[in-house]
């Protein structure tokens, strides 16, 4: 077993499930930051985001931590 690997698989999992328990705080953190370093774009983007776009980034490290997990297991 790689304890390091499954330290980080866990740390993602982690961090998945707060992207999913928080996804308006989320959200506003994200808006921010691609309306300060995208530009126009960037606030264009922000402006017409909602908090269900933030379940597939969350689903997505959940799934990231579960293959760290299953490596270190391997």
């Amino acid at each position: 077993m790689i304890i390091w690997r499954l330290a980080l698989g866990i740390g993602w999992i982690a961090v998945g499930a707060f992207v999913l328990l928080n996804r308006e705080r989320m959200l506003r953190w994200s808006q921010k930051h691609l309306r300060q370093n995208v530009g126009d774009v960037g606030r264009a983007i922000a402006d017409a985001g909602r908090p269900s776009h933030m379940i597939v980034p969350g689903i997505g490290t959940i799934a990231i931590g579960v293959v760290l997990v299953f490596q270190a297991a391997g």
